[in-house]
């Protein structure tokens, strides 16, 4: 599995990226990520059955199972056509093959490591293509950032992908896994990307990255001091490194920097909610994009609810598979308008529960001494910068963040549970035996439960007084 893996993330780092924005190789094989995903699936359905493994906590079955039933009642009552449904399908369901792995296949702690040591180096292997992009491409006389997106496709999801990796190595670090010098220097190679794209949400997510795990340190006094040093790294990193080279490149375009842009009441307003705010233009923003679907619903409370059904309001490039209402396609700026066109409030209901029980894991999970204690730690982060651009960005649609988010968060789900069940092992009785005024009984393990049983050939008087159980639990614990 761990060779398959590292196929595999190859696999959703390049070939999409080489089929669809550089055309090297043909369109169909960007499907070799769902094609992968449909194996792990099988693998994850045979294998449990086989290891009888499956370490997770019920109440996410729970959550995957309200919200294939609100899918379904999306899709019945759209009538979404069979093309549409299998797009759909496959943008919704890809992704959860890959959480739900670690609850059968048991991965170890140096496993774990090194497939997060080959993300690593798949994050630095950004830089050399961010810097030819916007450098030496044939777009690098184009007066702005977009194409600069590594192999992650558009600009935006390599500035998530980025950010969500520093986030990453500052968890590693807050657990004494990797020296401050190393976290430094490798946060700063890997953030080289993210100032040659010229995403201003990065003014954001950058700062997530570095204060969000730190202030959930859980002492104190260790919480302040880190939180100092990475407010002063953090400030470094925007004044001295971000904005000066994203002055450089967007000064020649606009003739102010990144700074003048916020202050210009205009320009924040055509960005964000253009429409909204009374422009009568076709200009959509990121608010406006939320807006619009709320908007277009307000008279028809099934649709609110439901959405169009999944599919049915995106795109594709076989045009037989667009949906009924791909028209508004293009205005979805972030993930949470697309859900709220195909599956309605009820399914991003269901979404914000599923990263609600996500951050519940997290945060316990922040205790333990191995790898996952140092991933929950920096996972904290990513799952802040994930909720904000909700509405930013659509990466719905992105392999590389799609597959690796529902993979690690997988990893959480599993490991916590695992160490739940372990925790109630050790403080429950354990089976034996017990003498107990020459009468021999037999006990076997429950949280707070005893079982007698007598053993062959035992006669007892019957004016023997019945057994007080909770006295035989005090003795057990004595015992112990």
């Amino acid at each position: 599995m761990q060779k398959l893996l590292y196929v595999f993330f190859l696999i959703i780092f390049f070939v999409p990226y080489l089929a669809k924005n550089e055309g090297v190789v043909i369109r169909q094989l960007a499907w070799l990520p769902e094609i992968f995903s449909a194996f792990i699936a099988c693998y994850v359905l045979f294998y449990g059955i086989k290891q009888k493994r499956f370490i997770l906590r019920p109440i996410y079955l729970v959550c995957f199972s309200a919200l294939l039933v609100h899918i379904l009642g999306g899709i019945t009552l759209n009538l979404v056509e069979p093309g549409t449904l299998f797009a759909g399908l496959r943008t919704y369901f890809k992704y959860i093959p890959l959480f739900f792995l670690p609850a059968v296949h048991n991965f170890s702690d140096t496993e774990i490591k090194n497939q997060l040591k080959f993300i690593l180096f798949l994050a630095i292997l950004q830089v050399p293509f961010a810097v030819y992009q916007r450098l030496l491409g044939e777009k690098a006389q184009v007066l702005t950032g977009d194409f600069v997106v590594g192999t992650l496709q558009v600009s935006g999801m390599l500035t998530i992908f980025v950010t969500s990796t520093i986030a990453l190595l500052l968890g590693f670090y807050l657990k004494k896994k990797i020296s401050f010098r190393f976290f430094a220097i490798t946060a700063l190679i890997v953030f080289i990307p993210s100032t040659l794209n010229e995403t201003k949400i990065t003014l954001f997510l950058l700062p997530l990255a570095l204060i969000v795990p730190v202030a959930f340190i859980q002492n104190k006094s260790e919480r302040i001091k880190k939180l100092t040093v990475m407010v002063m790294a953090g400030t470094i990193m925007i004044g001295g490194v971000f904005i000066p080279i994203y002055d450089h490149f967007q000064t020649k375009r606009w003739g102010y920097g990144i700074i003048d842009f916020f202050m210009m009441e205009d320009r924040v307003r055509d960005y964000l909610a253009p429409s909204t705010l009374g422009d009568k233009s076709h200009k959509m923003g990121r608010i406006d994009s939320v807006l619009l679907p709320i908007q277009e619903f307000s008279d028809t409370p099934l649709r609110m609810m439901w959405g169009v059904g999944i599919g049915n309001a995106s795109q594709s490039f076989l045009t037989r598979f667009s949906g009924e209402y791909s028209e508004y396609a293009e205005h979805m700026r972030g993930v949470i308008t697309q859900l709220l066109w195909e599956i309605g409030i009820g399914g991003v209901i269901l979404m914000l529960w599923f990263l609600a029980l996500i951050f519940r894991d997290t945060l316990r999970l922040r205790a333990d001494t191995s790898t996952y204690g140092a991933i929950a730690q920096g996972w904290i982060g990513v799952l802040f910068i994930i909720f904000l651009c909700l509405i930013y960005n659509n990466f719905l649609h992105n392999n590389v963040i799609g597959f690796l988010f529902w993979y690690i968060c997988g990893h959480i789900a599993a490991r916590q549970y695992m160490l739940e069940l372990e925790h109630k092992q050790k403080y429950s009785p354990k089976a034996g035996d017990l003498q107990i005024g020459g009468v021999h009984l037999a006990y076997t393990s429950g949280v707070g439960h005893i079982k007698p049983s007598l053993p062959p050939k035992t006669n007892l008087s019957a004016n023997l007084k019945p057994i007080n159980h909770n006295r035989i639990i005090t003795c057990v614990r004595r015992k112990r």
